[in-house]
């Protein structure tokens, strides 16, 4: 847990965030925001969402969704 809290303060300047909810008694879903301006926003297009058990795949999860986000992002840079 302490990996993810700090994966989140240092993307809190970035572009992406990685983000854990709870759906119910054992069900948690892994996701990750977009930053447009000031403001963030749960940006669905193409961005999967993860289900998980328990909040520390959870976790897991969405920091494995920040870094595909991150490459998918970067290899875009590139080609333009």
């Amino acid at each position: 847990m302490k990996h993810f809290a700090r994966s989140v303060q240092e993307q809190q300047a970035g572009l992406f965030m990685p983000r854990v909810a709870k759906l119910d008694k054992h069900k948690y879903a892994a996701y990750i925001d977009t930053r447009i301006d000031h403001l963030w926003s749960m940006d669905l297009q193409g961005q999967p969402v993860r289900i998980c058990k328990k909040r520390k795949s959870a976790e897991k999860a969405a920091l494995a969704l920040l870094a595909e986000a991150m490459r998918q992002y970067e290899g875009q840079a590139k080609g333009q």
